[in-house]
């Protein structure tokens, strides 16, 4: 029931807060990496729906169909006639619909802190309190492998092993094929032919653009491609490609109109690369020197095509090697995306490979607690000293967190201990449990027996580690239907023996010691 003036009104409304927020988002410092990429793919939501509402509000005031027009020739008239015109309207619409719901002409996606209430207080309460508390978090809106560490390493170990599996190719470790996983020329020019390179190669290229889509949201890539694909063209055309310098350009492929020419003679002026075409384009053979070329392409004029002779059609096999041609293009496209998007990902790669050469140094216990710089902690309570002569600077973690029993314990023993990571238990009502060993001690504890026995299931050794309810309903169907088969069965399993020494089931013998045959 809006009029056009009061959608542009909420339309310009919505686009300052779209704006607002965007800015709001990039200014906001974030404390880890996790939260500044998902900050990053906020800004591009917001930024997204902005040009979205001002195409939408560009589209209102060109009026292509004249209703704003009307509309507000209609407000500069009587503007009391027109009030109770509209307003008129209004009752005649919630009297034939009494119970529509007024719905917001937007759903805002900005966070609570970063809403201009909350960035107000925020800054109301930064001289009040000397703690540092700890920044708040965003997350959710990209997912990222634990390799990859929220866009900051790559993860190419699926390509590593896709590479060490080619026969043609001297395997490497890890670290080796970050430093030269572009490097194509590694690869036979026969093996570059087949599907499995094309693929490979593909696949490499389609995750390095994924990967920075996820990394940079903010960057525009495609236009990016758009000028390697370029580039890649005019090296294609010049035969100046990398690795491809001895693949032919294709040929255009176009029919030669015959009715100008009288004779075949004259059709030897095209050369010998226009007669090819000519020939492809009818489906005929190409071989021959120039004047065998000319004839039989001047051999179909006025002929039906039914009525060409077989000796002059080429064959289907013959067709292939245009078609490789084409086929080496595209694999040599796939790879140009791969060195355009390495030149982007460089510093990334870099990190990557220093990730590697650290972790290749480090212990299996040194990685386990490992203290990772970015990781967010948003559950632990930090504590600061009470001596007031050795009082922590400000902007820096204590070292000191809180145990389960209120008391502080060093950080590195918090991390030893595994209280960094929470189990969750679907049976105990979707509780959590900090660290593997109060997880494993709560199986026999009476919070699980109780979940377990409104289940209807016994709390035995076989459910073990099972928090999921439809796990543990599987396995108990499964269970008993497995006691169901062991399960002695007197009738079919009990054995007698009648007076003849014949062996028969208790259910038989009872039979025959009733019918009085014993």
């Amino acid at each position: 029931m809006d009029s056009i003036v009061e959608q542009q009104r909420n339309l310009h409304e919505e686009l300052d807060k779209l704006v607002k927020g965007s800015a709001q988002t990039g200014a906001y410092k974030f404390g880890s990496q996790k939260s500044r990429v998902n900050a990053m793919h906020l800004q591009k939501m917001l930024l997204d729906r902005a040009r979205d509402t001002s195409t939408e509000l560009l589209s209102i005031y060109k009026d292509e169909q004249g209703v704003r027009a009307q509309e507000v020739n209609s407000l500069s008239g009587n503007e009391m006639a027109s009030f109770y015109t509209k307003l008129r309207g209004l009752k005649d619409y919630h009297s034939k619909a009494p119970n529509e719901i007024a719905n917001p002409f937007r759903v805002d996606i900005l966070p609570s802190f970063l809403q201009p209430e909350g960035l107000l207080e925020a800054e109301r309460n930064y001289e009040q309190t000397r703690k540092e508390e700890a920044p708040h978090t965003l997350g959710g809106l990209v997912d990222f492998s634990g390799e990859e560490s929220y866009g900051r390493f790559l993860d190419l170990h699926s390509q590593h092993d896709t590479f060490n599996n080619i026969k043609c190719v001297k395997p490497v470790d890890y670290l080796q094929y970050l430093d030269s996983f572009e490097k194509f020329d590694a690869f036979p020019n026969d093996f570059k032919k087949t599907a499995t390179y094309k693929k490979y190669v593909t696949d490499l290229g389609n995750y390095l653009i994924d990967f920075y889509r996820r990394a940079f949201p903010l960057e525009n890539i495609d236009k990016v491609l758009a000028r390697g694909r370029e580039e890649f063209e005019k090296l294609w055309a010049s035969r100046s490609f990398r690795g491809w310098e001895h693949v032919k350009p294709v040929a255009a492929v176009a029919s030669v109109d015959l009715d100008p020419y009288t004779s075949a003679s004259q059709l030897e002026n095209l050369g010998m690369d226009r007669l090819k075409s000519g020939l492809m384009a009818c489906g005929l053979k190409v071989g021959g020197t120039l004047q065998q070329r000319a004839q039989r392409l001047f051999s179909t004029k006025g002929v039906p095509k039914e009525q060409w002779p077989k000796s002059i059609k080429a064959k289907k096999t013959a067709s292939k090697t245009g078609s490789s041609v084409d086929e080496r293009k595209l694999v040599a496209a796939a790879e140009a995306v791969v060195y355009t998007v390495c030149r982007l990902l460089a510093e990334v790669r870099q990190n990557t490979m220093e990730n590697v050469e650290r972790k290749m140094a480090r212990s299996s216990v040194e990685l386990e607690n490992e203290d990772e710089d970015e990781e967010e902690m948003p559950e632990i309570e930090l504590v600061e000293s009470d001596d007031e002569d050795d009082e922590p600077k400000k902007g820096k973690k204590a070292s000191m967190v809180v145990g389960w029993d209120g008391k502080p314990i060093p950080y590195w023993l918090y991390r030893l201990h595994g209280l960094n990571v929470i189990y969750t238990c679907e049976i105990c009502g979707n509780h959590a449990y900090r660290g593997p060993k109060n997880f494993n001690q709560h199986f026999t504890e009476w919070r699980h027996a109780h979940g377990m026995r409104q289940l209807g299931i016994p709390n035995t050794k076989h459910f073990a580690h099972v928090t999921n309810i439809n796990d543990a309903r599987k396995l108990w169907a499964a269970l008993k239907d497995k006691k169901a088969k062991e399960r002695f069965e007197a009738d079919q399993e009990e054995e007698y023996e009648d007076s003849r020494g014949n062996i028969v089931t208790k259910k038989t013998y009872e039979d025959l010691l009733r019918q009085g045959l014993l």
